[in-house]
Order: structure tokens, then C-alpha cells, then sequence
């Protein structure tokens, strides 16, 4: 895709780099309530732990790719 000068527009670039954050962030508590939900229907309390880490390490990861993003978008995307 290019804009009206044609120059190349990323549009999924511009989404992860305005809100990666928040999504990740939502990815990473939406786990963790998973966890406790599970928790609760199993009553089994370690469901709980492993949400939290699981939510922990998407969040990381995800924070990671969207720093990649930024990182690609700020180098090769042309102003």
C-alpha cells in the first residue's frame, strides 16, 4: 500500500506501535484471570500460579515484539 506520494504505508506497523502496549498488557492480565477462573471451576489452586506465569511471559514476549516494531518502524519507514 502507498500513500497519495507514494510512499509505502504499513498500517498494521502503526497498530502495534500505538497500541502493542495495551494489548500486551490485556494478554497478560487476561491470562491470569483465566488462571483464577480455572482455579476456581477445578479447585485446584496451582492453576492460579501457572496463569500468572504464563501471563508474565506473554507479556514480556509481546512487549518485546513491540519494541521490534518500533525499532523497524523508527529505522526503514520512511517519514
Amino acid at each position: 500500500m502507498t500513500d497519495s506520494q507514494g510512499m509505502p504505508h504499513y498500517p498494521v506497523l502503526g497498530l502495534v506501535r500505538r497500541h502493542g502496549k495495551t494489548l500486551a498488557a490485556l494478554v497478560g492480565w487476561g491470562l491470569l484471570a483465566l488462571g483464577a477462573y480455572a482455579a476456581w471451576a477445578l479447585q485446584y489452586w496451582f492453576c492460579v500460579v501457572l496463569g500468572g506465569l504464563g501471563g508474565v511471559l506473554a507479556w514480556g514476549l509481546l512487549l518485546s515484539y513491540v519494541e521490534m516494531v518500533e525499532i523497524i518502524f523508527d529505522t526503514l519507514v520512511p517519514r
